[in-house]
């Protein structure tokens, strides 16, 4: 869907000024109405916020209708003082502490029939419907046995890996953030895996080199940066056969290809994925194998 299909924007305020930043410059861009955005989103978006706020971060689950906002300020405002629907969740985040205003902070979505919470702060592609199909072509590249076993890097609220471990398999997801580990430990009780999933909160590259880890195949989903050198020797050194690499800038991915092929991963397959339709954005899937 080339319109509004996006799960999550942020906006910055200024005065009455609500809207999105100019590129590489911090002038505000009013903006009432967001074709990209989903309705969802516009059909909480602010007319008016309090002075102590500098930006909020629209979020919604599509298949679950929930909603979410995440106000960025100085001083917690008034509750009295918002104006957002009442079934809509509110917090603030004063960095580093989040303080909920209205309801639980965390909103709930659907991916492929299975539920995940994402709190306020927490990393969720903002495309549904893409972040589905990322899965579908993971999954199917890298069609693991009954029994295998799954490394997950960046794993965040472990969307990947809890829908692609097999039934009888296991998985490891390593992610920095530990709100996201703990929305990942939820989601494995909501998806009953907490037999079978297991988390680090810490750096990739750190992580693995002092817990080396053995597995089957790796999904990584690493931010816009790619993987640091430390990262990539950690993840060849787990044996995995198969590699699933999934990244939103191609010039970092390239990179990291390389890399990993001075390990012995050749690269096998590629799948641009428009994540991010009225934008020169794109999202790609790489498979890797050892050679």
């Amino acid at each position: 869907e080339p319109w509004g299909y996006r799960n999550q924007v942020q906006l910055h305020t200024r005065g009455r000024l609500i809207g999105y930043q100019r590129p590489r410059s911090h002038f505000i861009v009013p903006v009432a109405r967001c074709l990209i955005a989903h309705p969802l989103l516009q059909a909480m978006w602010p007319r008016e916020l309090p002075a102590s706020v500098e930006r909020v971060i629209l979020r919604a689950g599509i298949a679950t209708g929930e909603r979410l906002a995440l106000l960025e300020a100085n001083v917690a405002p008034e509750l009295a003082a918002l104006s957002f629907p009442q079934d809509v969740a509110l917090a603030v985040d004063l960095d580093p502490r989040l303080e909920p205003l209205r309801y639980a902070p965390w909103f709930r979505e659907r991916l492929l029939g299975r539920t995940f919470r994402v709190s306020a702060r927490v990393f969720f592609q903002n495309n549904t419907a893409g972040a589905e199909q990322l899965i579908r072509q993971a999954g199917n590249w890298l069609a693991l046995g009954p029994e295998a076993a799954l490394l997950d890097a960046y794993c965040g609220a472990g969307a990947f890996m809890l829908s692609l471990t097999p039934p009888d398999g296991s998985c490891l997801g390593i992610e920095s953030s530990s709100e996201a580990i703990g929305d990942a430990r939820a989601n494995a009780r909501l998806n009953d895996r907490t037999d079978q999933a297991f988390f680090e909160v810490g750096d990739v590259g750190r992580t693995l080199a002092q817990h080396p880890a053995r597995c089957d195949a790796v999904v990584l989903d690493p931010p816009r940066g790619g993987c640091s050198e430390e990262a990539l020797a950690g993840i060849a050194a787990t044996g995995a056969g198969r590699i699933i690499y999934v990244s939103c800038d191609p010039a970092t991915l390239a990179r990291d290809i390389g890399r990993l092929a001075q390990s012995g991963y050749g690269l096998e397959r590629v799948q641009p994925v428009d994540m991010f339709p009225q934008t020169y954005h794109v999202e790609t899937v790489c498979l890797l194998e050892r050679q």
